[in-house]
């Protein structure tokens, strides 16, 4: 599995500029909205912020997962943004979040849904992975370290 399959560079932010964390979700639903990757933004923001009241998808370490299965995504998308000066988004150790993968797609695509869920947890545990999208120049840079992270995956 390739998460770069399901990014774009339409859907990478290297400088997100958020007040909290429902604007942090907003802007990301945008950035998947004017991908054309789903069809209502208001609906998949609401779907998103109804599973943050569940439980927070800040798991710590700098990083959140927000995700969610969604009638109005057309097809699985990952959106990846990155905050340099962080941000409180509840996160499970109280620390603030850095990097924030947002990962949505279709009711149908459940199981790969949760499969690509499961790769973007063992990624997010490779602390040079982590230090490198950090220390990315932009997105083109962000989507090649993740590129690299795919071919390392695949060998």
């Amino acid at each position: 599995m390739r998460l770069t399959d399901y990014v774009s560079q339409d859907t990478v932010a290297s400088d997100l500029q958020v007040e909290d964390k429902k604007d942090l979700l907003c802007k990301m639903v945008e950035m998947i909205y004017k991908s054309g990757k789903i069809s209502d933004p208001a609906l998949l923001l609401k779907s998103l912020l109804d599973r943050e009241k569940i439980m927070t998808t800040g798991i710590g370490k700098g990083i959140a997962v927000p995700h969610t299965v969604s009638p109005e995504v057309k097809e699985q998308t990952i959106a990846l943004g990155r905050i340099p000066g962080g941000m409180d988004f509840d996160s499970l150790d109280r620390s603030p979040v850095y990097i924030v993968f947002l990962l949505v797609g279709p009711p149908q695509s459940s199981e790969n849904h949760l499969k690509t869920l499961a790769r973007i947890s063992r990624l997010i545990q490779q602390t040079s992975f982590i230090e490198s999208i950090k220390k990315a120049e932009n997105a083109v840079d962000i989507l090649r370290i993740l590129a690299e992270e795919d071919e390392k995956q695949e060998r």
